[in-house]
């Protein structure tokens, strides 16, 4: 008797396995193949934001300075809504209103970055040094992303700069520098 109650709840619990719909992971899979795509094309931006100065070469303490540098890159339209659409979420158009969706159609999808920067000059050596920091988080006032999806960025960077030539009526002034990103 026993046996047989337990074929018998193992055919009802196993019957409800069949009934479920399987999703079809090939589209995932293209869905985000291309998104990464399409950002990776927005990407390159950010790491030119900041440590952009007016001259090539600040000059010696005391010099120092701040900023803020904002920008946004924007990632086609197309692919942000196939992803979201195939994901099961509302698709662009319905997210936003008419005049934006348009804007997103033409322009593609904007994506926010800015850092705060300083540059601060050599103390012995004739070279200047700069420091950038943004973040971009789920924070943002009015950004409301669908299904639990996260905003989540860090632009992080510094560069030196040394002069080569200096700056005279004629000749312009000239500096080598390097710079290294984290993003």
């Amino acid at each position: 008797m026993k046996k047989i109650i337990v074929v018998v709840l193992s055919v009802f619990v196993t019957t409800g396995a069949f009934a479920q719909n399987i999703p079809n992971f090939q589209t995932f899979g293209t869905s985000f193949e291309n998104f990464a795509h399409g950002i990776a094309s927005a990407l390159p931006l950010y790491s030119s934001i900041g440590t952009n100065w007016s001259s090539g070469y600040g000059g010696q303490l005391p010099h120092l300075g701040f900023g803020i540098t904002a920008g946004a890159a924007t990632i086609p339209g197309q692919v942000v809504d196939g992803l979201l659409t195939d994901l099961g979420l509302p698709g662009i158009k319905t997210m936003f209103p008419s005049e934006a969706s348009t804007l997103i159609d033409q322009y593609g999808v904007p994506l926010p970055g800015y850092v705060v920067e300083a540059r601060i000059g050599g103390i012995i050596l004739p070279f200047d040094l700069g420091l950038k920091f943004g973040y971009v988080g789920d924070k943002i006032q009015g950004l409301k992303l669908p299904a639990n999806m996260k905003l989540d960025y860090t632009l992080a960077g510094f560069d030196i700069k040394v002069p080569l030539v200096k700056e005279g009526f004629l000749m312009p002034q000239i500096a080598v520098g390097g710079g290294f990103n984290v993003e």
